[in-house]
């Protein structure tokens, strides 16, 4: 797995655009009436409620990795290895181990 942050738009695209409007329950059931070529799914609340209990425990766990606002290209190495790079084709790397 590798992520690269591109500042100007986060590596968001039309998902994320799309996504403010469909989290109105309206929209949803008016737009599953309308259409099948989208797939739209309602989250329920308790949903919301155990992922954030869930991220919360894992975040309170999360190891701080020391200079990420100067790193733009991320690669996972293997299990327990990042390797960080300021930019995708940068010849330097910085290894983080856990």
């Amino acid at each position: 797995m590798s992520w690269h942050f591109f500042a100007t738009s986060h590596g968001k695209g039309v998902v994320d655009g799309i996504g403010g409007i469909v989290k109105r329950e309206d929209f949803i059931k008016i737009a599953q009436k309308k259409t099948k070529k989208i797939i739209l799914i309602e989250i329920m609340r308790t949903d919301i409620d155990s992922s954030k209990t869930k991220l919360e425990n894992l975040f309170q766990t999360a190891k701080a990795i020391p200079e990420t606002l100067k790193m733009h290209s991320v690669k996972v190495v293997d299990e327990n290895q990042l390797e960080f790079r300021y930019y995708s084709t940068c010849s330097e790397k910085k290894p983080i181990t856990y």
